[in-house]
């Protein structure tokens, strides 16, 4: 049976979607920075550097060392011709739960200057889970230079939901993701550490299914489990509250 620490994160997953070192997260540290030297080469920016590199730098060494990389579980292909996106693989137990695609008026033709006005939304096959409130920061990883896709962040709280969904903004047509690659970043915005927990089959099932429906299953469960947390201290609404939420999820669930 599956047993999280309080204060920790972890990042859940079963042996049908892994990485061959069963890490999906990892430090967020690039290899071209592990093998950065600490000394510049002499040159014309020799006198603003002072002979330093940025692995010399505390700022840039604290950034990676309170940061993780979500990792791309799969190879992914991507076209997008016109209104027409193509991806492979499709939905299944070892790609995506679910994908979601948004044209330009979702988000595109509010934002200047952008080249594409796609968005897609890919629902990952494992969960994130916590015991307690936590803020997590998801953004795109500045230093692994993607010139494909950028990441559009935000920021969620694991407690209220487990879902993992990585939204792309897309600037190329045709997009290449490899298995391994840099996905997305997580910043804990309450120093909490991220694990990677593999489980067994039921026990993410139970996760994905139990805990994901009764915090979130009806449009806008997240927004309001999280806004009943301050129902609790109007003692009446609070708990009328909490009775007719568990009941309507009650009946759902069967």
């Amino acid at each position: 049976m599956f047993k999280q620490k309080k204060n920790d994160i972890d990042i859940v997953f079963n042996n049908k979607v892994q990485l061959s070192d069963n890490k999906i997260l990892t430090q967020a540290a690039p290899e071209w920075f592990k093998h950065m030297p600490h000394n510049s080469q002499p040159g014309i920016n020799q006198r603003f550097l002072n002979g330093k590199t940025a692995k010399t730098c505390p700022g840039v060494w604290d950034y990676f060392n309170n940061t993780y990389m979500l990792r791309w579980w799969t190879d992914i292909s991507i076209t997008v011709d016109g209104q027409n996106i193509e991806i492979n693989p499709e939905e299944g137990e070892h790609t995506f739960v679910k994908v979601n695609a948004f044209g330009p008026d979702k988000y595109g033709d509010y934002v200047p200057d952008m080249k594409h006005k796609t968005l897609l939304k890919l629902h990952a096959p494992f969960a994130m889970v916590s015991k307690q409130h936590s803020r997590l920061l998801c953004e795109d990883s500045y230093y692994a230079y993607n010139k494909d896709y950028r990441i559009v962040p935000g920021i969620i709280d694991p407690y209220y939901s487990n879902q993992i969904i990585v939204m792309l903004e897309l600037y190329n047509n045709n997009i290449q993701i490899t298995k391994g690659d840099p996905a997305m970043l997580f910043v804990p915005l309450d120093n909490q550490k991220i694990n990677n927990r593999l489980v067994t089959n039921n026990d993410l099932e139970h996760i994905q299914g139990i805990q994901s429906y009764f915090k979130t299953k009806f449009s806008g469960g997240y927004k309001d489990a999280r806004n009943s947390n301050i129902m609790w201290y109007n003692p009446i609404y609070g708990f009328a509250h909490i009775i007719i939420f568990s009941c309507f999820s009650y009946w759902k669930l069967w």
